[in-house]
Order: structure tokens, then sequence, then C-alpha cells
């Protein structure tokens, strides 16, 4: 019984805390950093080399701005056009 009651208690933390983790926003200098990695390697076309970096300068500029949500919105779309 005692298994069974810590167990729940275990999961319950657990659930709990990932669903905190899913809400938390990464960073904005983290993402910039991770955005900075994956274009070194990119291997896109001048049109959407172009449009990424235009999305990586203005997540840039947001992150300086401290306007983290707006910066992670840019950062993402420049993730999501690596991954085509």
């Amino acid at each position: 019984m005692k298994k069974t009651i810590l167990f729940l208690s275990l999961a319950t933390i657990l659930s709990a805390t990932s669903a905190f983790a899913a809400t938390t926003p990464v960073p904005c200098g983290d993402m910039a950093k991770q955005v900075a990695e994956a274009m070194k390697g990119a291997k896109l076309n001048a049109t959407d080399m172009a449009a990424a970096t235009k999305h990586e300068k203005a997540g840039n500029d947001f992150c300086k701005a401290k306007k983290e949500a707006e910066a992670n919105t840019e950062f993402e779309a420049v993730m999501k056009m690596m991954k085509k």
C-alpha cells in the first residue's frame, strides 16, 4: 500500500513538473544560440536563406528588447525552415 501511495505521489509531482516545463518558454538567448548553430550548417537555397536570416535578425532584435515571446516566434520560424 505504501509503495502505491509513493508511486502515485511521485507520478503526480512528475506530471505537474512536466506540465510547467511545457509552458515555460525557452530563454531567447538559448534559442538564439541554437539558431546560430543551425544556420552554420544550413543547406537552403538563396531565397530561403535570406528569409531565415531575416527571421534570425528579427529574433535577435526582439531578444535584445526583452520581448521573449516575439523572439522565440521568429527563432521557431527559422528552425521550421531548417527542417524542410
